[in-house]
Parts: structure tokens; sequence; C-alpha cells
């Protein structure tokens, strides 16, 4: 197999006027109008308007030469005897020639390396934790574009890739590497952003640092003409302090190990008559608390995280106003009971 230099009988480095000059010649010589019914020289018209088809274009020229160093060429066909060999055997080189110089096919195997998994921070509140139910999830995940199948090449049209056109000519479009340029669908990037919304099932009572799997909703990765997604994985967060206002009760919840506190504010003179409060934590469910003068901790087992429970914590403060006669006398009393305390 000549090469096209040699085809129209110019060195590899002749100027386009010296290729220009040669192909006049031979075109005139070999034309099919001044040799009807020759077919060996309508053949050899052909291979030399393929030539210079090739050569007066510089960007074809230029891929030409690239595949001439990688490998093509008749010094190569003539060191095995491709001539009178097998033409599966040229083919085989060239694949051979094709993975030397470009470690990636772009038929078989993509040139970038996706994760199949998408690890995610999930944040939510201490309420979502304990209460659970449906969140929204947002994330952004990777699809292998189907054009280029991740090789980010644009895959030559006319011989899909594979460098030739038949047994006898290596493809013009291409100059034999397969492909023209970088994948026009993915602008060489090799896969396709997709922004994705859906949502995940929190159990009630899920601690924090609590790993959960949204199965199949992860990159996408192909294999031996086979394309699957990976997961994503959800690590829930939240924080361990939340403040909060119940029934116009201002209180602060902190998680400490798996029990919760909640410390809420309250008048003295509630706690003076031994009131009782309704306290509806976090729209999970209503606490009922019996005020008692010297109670700290007024605790629920089993209520927080696990086997955890949920303590309630007053925290006593004066209201700036007149106090009743009823909340005076309870007050003497209080006063009378401390006074005995310390006598």
């Amino acid at each position: 197999m000549k090469t096209h230099y040699e085809t129209l009988g110019v060195a590899s480095d002749a100027s386009l006027d010296e290729i220009k000059s040669a192909y006049r010649k031979l075109a005139v010589k070999y034309h099919p109008d001044k040799n009807k019914g020759d077919s060996e020289k309508e053949n050899k018209f052909k291979e030399i308007s393929n030539a210079y088809d090739v050569l007066k274009d510089p960007i074809k020229k230029r891929k030409y030469d690239e595949f001439l160093k990688y490998g093509g060429g008749t010094k190569n066909f003539n060191k095995r005897n491709f001539a009178k060999g097998n033409p599966e055997d040229i083919f085989s080189f060239f694949r051979q020639q094709r993975t030397k110089y470009r470690t990636e096919d772009p038929i078989t195997r993509p040139s970038i390396h996706i994760p199949p998994n998408i690890s995610l921070t999930l944040k939510i509140n201490i309420k979502g934790a304990l209460k659970g139910g449906n969140v929204p999830v947002k994330f952004t995940r990777k699809n292998i574009c189907k054009s280029c199948k991740g090789s980010k090449r644009n895959i030559c049209e006319n011989c899909k890739g594979k460098g030739f056109v038949s047994q006898n000519y290596f493809c013009d479009s291409c100059m034999g590497l397969g492909y023209t340029g970088k994948c026009l669908t993915c602008k060489g990037m090799g896969f396709i952003a997709e922004y994705v919304e859906t949502k995940i099932k929190i159990p009630a009572k899920t601690k924090n640092g609590t790993k959960m799997k949204l199965k199949g909703y992860g990159n996408e990765t192909l294999s031996n003409e086979s394309y699957s997604k990976g997961d994503v994985i959800l690590t829930i967060e939240y924080p361990l302090t939340q403040k909060e206002l119940s029934n116009k009760i201002p209180i602060e919840i902190s998680v400490v190990g798996d029990n919760v506190r909640c410390e809420f504010s309250i008048p003295l003179q509630d706690v003076v008559l031994e009131k009782e409060i309704r306290i509806n934590f976090l729209e999970t469910k209503d606490y009922i608390i019996q005020l008692e003068l010297g109670k700290l901790e007024y605790e629920f087992e089993g209520e927080g995280f696990n086997e955890g429970n949920l303590i309630f914590s007053p925290d006593v403060y004066i209201e700036k106003k007149e106090f009743t006669q009823e909340e005076k006398n309870k007050l003497k009393e209080v006063k009378k009971t401390f006074l005995k305390l310390y006598e």
C-alpha cells in the first residue's frame, strides 16, 4: 500500500504547488477520457484523485502526516509482507498501532474515570432527626455521553471509528485515526451533567452521622458496552443545639449522647404555684409537665435517640409585673420554708 506522497510521486515535505503540479500531470496521463476501457488506468486515476484530495487540504494533510508518523505507510507494510498476506493482518496491525499511540479507543473504552457513587451530606435539624419523614435531596450526577461513549472524541461517521473504509484504503475523513476532534455533544468532557431532585425517607430517631443510600441514583459508568448507575451515599448531619418556640414558650434543645435535653423558660410565679404546663415538643408530641418547687428536671424515658431519654429542665425568671395576692401568699410560704431549712 503506497502513501499518498508516493502515489503522486512527490516528497513528504513537498509544497502545495509541487503537489498540484504532480497531480495535474498524472491526471492528464490517467484520465478516463483518454483511457476508455482501461480499468487499470481508471483505478490509477481514482487513486491519484484520492491522494490529491487529502494532500491539498491543510487539515487533512496534517492528520495524514500524523497517521504516517504513528505507523502508516509502505515501509511498515513491506516489513510484514502485508501486500501478499491476509487483509485482516493489515487491520490488526493498525489496531495495534492505534493502541500503542492512543491509549484510549474511541469506540470501546471511555477515556474518563467517573466514580459510580456520589457522597453527599444531608443536613437536617433535630426535629427532622427525631420525627423522621421524607426529606428532599438535590444533587448533580454525571451520565456517560452517548455520542462518544465517554471517549471525549467525535467518532468518525465515515468509518465508525475503525480508521478504514475498505481493505485498501484508510478513512480520508479522519486520516485513519477513527475520530475527528472533540465530541460536539459533551464538548469534549465525556459526560453530560444531570440535575436530580428526589426524596429520601428518614426513619424516626435517626442519629447524627447515620449513612443512608439512594440505590441507582449515582453516576453512570460504561463497561463492556453496558451502562449502569452507582448509588448516592448520604451522611445525615444535624446541629447538636437548636432553639425553638413551643406554645409561646422559648425552648433550647441540645443532644447529649442518646439523650435530648430541653431547657425552657418559665416565670417564677408558675413554679411557685406549681402549675401544669403543656409543651408541644418539636411538633412531635405533647408533653404534660406538672411543675414542682425545687425540682430541676423532668425526665421522659425512651423518648430520646435509641433508648435515650427526653429531659426537660426549667429556667426560672421573674416577670416584670405585679404579683397577684395568691402568688404573694405562696411566695411567703416558700420564704418560710427556706428560712426553716437554714436555721
